[in-house]
């Protein structure tokens, strides 16, 4: 349920996301920058509204994986938060049941200044995919001028068995 769990939990749940973020960024897999400047906005929206994960955790090949992105707002209140993805052959983006075509925001559908939240993508990449995915990420919102759209790019790195120490996994035998 939106907003029932106390604020220390989900700030331990961004610190965790964040530290698994991190260790991925320091192990060797490659980060590539990503900015936002306001020549990729669309509208006239006032909100601004900032991509912060550049580079998610890794997927595996044949497996659904849960990634999250997370966004900030600098200015005013971005409402009707919607993301969708696009990753290329081979990949296929997932949304939360709750949305159906499209990810929200965590904790409701708007972001108001100096707030971060997530939004939760599931990717699921066939077993021929062995290089990392750019995934193209279509944010839109409305700010109090109107309607905005923010076009992203986000790295998904790839595991491969070699990755992992030569382990093969079957379905279910993780969970």
């Amino acid at each position: 349920m939106y907003g029932a769990e106390p604020a220390e939990e989900r700030g331990m749940k961004k610190l965790t996301a964040f530290a698994v973020g991190g260790a991925i960024a320091l192990s060797g897999t490659p980060a590539f920058a990503q900015t936002i400047d306001d020549s990729e906005l669309i509208g006239t929206g006032d909100a601004q509204v900032t991509l912060i994960t550049q580079t998610t955790a890794p997927v595996k090949p044949g497996f659904d994986s849960w990634v999250l992105l997370d966004w900030m707002d600098d200015i005013t209140e971005a409402s009707q938060f919607q993301v969708r993805a696009t990753g290329g052959e081979g990949v296929h983006v997932g949304y939360p049941e709750n949305t159906f075509d499209h990810a929200s925001l965590y904790f409701n559908d708007t972001l108001v200044p100096g707030e971060v939240d997530y939004t939760a993508l599931n990717i699921r990449v066939d077993p021929s995919v062995v290089a990392p995915i750019l995934l193209d990420v279509t944010l839109t919102y409305v700010s109090a001028s109107g309607p905005v759209t923010v076009e992203s790019v986000v790295v998904v790195p790839v595991l491969s068995d070699a990755a992992v120490g030569g382990l093969s996994y079957e379905e279910g035998d993780l969970g």
